[in-house]
């Protein structure tokens, strides 16, 4: 009878703890997290309630630039009405198969958001002159990351796969070589590779992992060198079991806020080794939050100067630590002038901003 009355008793405590849960929800401590680009506009605070699901609504808002906390009863919540009914918290986040995948609209594909062939060809025309301004010493190089709804389409509904050709990445890439302009399209290269490079993409991961990104800057970097005749420092690589605490492996899993992770075993931490060669490669950096992974693999300090600044969206500069400093157009100007190279990484979801108005903005200051 004791024992039976002491699991009554148990029971009854923990009943009355969840009851008294909701009033803590502003108490309990939370968990900082490393930076997420690339997912969602921040605000300052989250507040509202973890019950009808509006206080994680502002943590995804709060989670892209900076640390957050993470409260306990959030993750509680989503986690319980995922593992019950199949909810998913976090807006425009799906699952199909076992794999996570963001799409701003349920029925994006590549056709969906089509900018048309003349827009294309303009800024195409634009990286043209930008690469006459600067003449052939300074390469203008344009990175075309993989793609997860290209790299598991098997998964996708018919409503998110593509048929047609009438599609930014089509054109953009065609356009590219038949101007014979500097790019590498990293997504035809792992999708040829998919059998020897596992885990491009992680199954709670929206950009490249930490691994596929270190491989695609090791390929850069060998091309840059290629290209320019000159050997410069770069870096081997090794691969070590991961630990699933990867902050670039798991961006979706942040944006998801559960308790429970899925478990990946195909994924690797990366450990980069600097080479020394003949001089650091100087570059001038545009680009989405796709290149943030080789920035947290440690290949960028491995690879670049110190001044090479990363203009997020052509919009915000970074410095080599990540620090934001003063967006400044004339200044970017000036260090292409010196520059090695210039690099413009473009997602090809992304592509429907093809460039972030770079080309056009920085030919007017040359013209």
């Amino acid at each position: 009878m004791k024992t039976r009355s002491s699991t009554y008793r148990y029971i009854a405590l923990t009943l009355m703890g969840l009851l008294f849960l909701p009033l803590l929800v502003n108490h309990l401590p939370g968990i900082p997290k490393a930076h997420v680009f690339g997912v969602e506009e921040q605000q300052d605070s989250v507040s509202g309630s973890w019950l009808d699901g509006s206080a994680q609504h502002q943590f995804e808002k709060k989670l892209m630039d900076h640390s957050v906390s993470r409260t306990y009863l959030l993750r509680f919540r989503n986690q319980y009405q995922y593992t019950l009914f199949g909810k998913i918290n976090a807006n425009n986040i799906y699952k199909f198969g076992d794999y996570y995948f963001r799409f701003y609209i349920p029925s994006f594909n590549d056709a969906s958001n089509f900018i048309g062939k003349d827009s294309i060809e303009h800024t195409l025309d634009e990286i043209v002159q930008l690469q006459h301004y600067l003449g052939d010493s300074i390469p203008v190089i344009t990175i075309i990351p993989p793609s997860k709804h290209h790299y598991y389409q098997q998964f996708l509904p018919e409503r998110n796969r593509t048929r047609s050709k009438e599609t930014n990445y089509h054109y953009v890439l065609a356009g590219l070589k038949q101007k014979q302009l500097h790019h590498i399209d990293f997504n035809h290269y792992f999708l040829n590779n998919r059998s020897e490079i596992p885990a491009i993409f992680a199954k709670g991961g929206i950009h490249w992992t930490s691994y596929a990104s270190t491989v695609a800057a090791d390929s850069l970097m060998k091309y840059i060198s290629s290209v320019k005749q000159e050997h410069y420092d770069s870096f081997s690589y090794d691969t070590v079991y991961h630990n699933g605490f990867n902050v670039d492996d798991l961006d979706l899993e942040l944006l998801r806020n559960i308790l429970v992770k899925p478990k990946d075993t195909r994924l690797r931490d990366v450990i980069i080794t600097p080479k020394k060669g003949k001089k650091r490669l100087k570059a001038v950096i545009i680009g989405d939050s796709f290149f943030l992974t080789i920035q947290n693999s440690g290949a960028r300090k491995a690879m670049f100067t110190d001044d090479s600044f990363y203009h997020y969206y052509f919009s915000r500069t970074y410095n080599s630590d990540l620090e934001l400093i003063p967006f400044d157009i004339h200044k970017i100007k000036d260090a292409m002038k010196e520059a090695d190279c210039i690099l413009l990484v473009n997602d090809i979801t992304n592509l429907q901003v093809f460039g972030f108005g770079f080309p056009r903005r920085i030919n007017y200051l040359f013209r």
